[in-house]
């Protein structure tokens, strides 16, 4: 719904409700999966290579291992440009945090000042 047309018959009114606390428990996830990503993939790497020659020399074999290694070097290229996406991810979610809080006092400081309510004389 355009931000200009009323709400339909008692419909809440769209809000933006954002937690500090959530701004950053993302950013230290992005980051967190930075360093994990890495690890794991160095991890799996790893884990094939001990595997040995499983694919043989036959032309089957040789085709297989051809093949296997293109795309598991395209794979790790994408996994590698995630993860290097990654922290900048963490970093603008933090910005974001910050952003939000100066707007948020900006709102506070432009509130007006509500007059001191009338005192009661019986």
């Amino acid at each position: 719904m355009p931000p200009d047309e009323p709400a339909p018959s008692g419909a809440r009114p769209t809000t933006t409700d954002a937690h500090f606390s959530s701004f950053e428990s993302a950013a230290k996830a992005f980051a967190d999966e930075h360093d994990l990503f890495g690890a794991d993939l160095i991890g799996l790497v790893a884990a094939i290579t001990a595997i040995g020659d499983f694919a043989g020399d036959d032309d089957r074999g040789v085709k297989f291992k051809r093949d296997y290694v293109k795309h598991a070097t395209d794979a790790a290229t994408s996994i590698e440009a995630l993860r290097d996406a990654y922290p900048e991810i963490a970093a603008r979610l933090r910005l974001s945090t910050v952003s939000l809080d100066v707007a948020t006092w900006a709102t506070i400081k432009a509130t007006p000042k509500v007059p001191a309510p009338p005192t009661y004389q019986p």
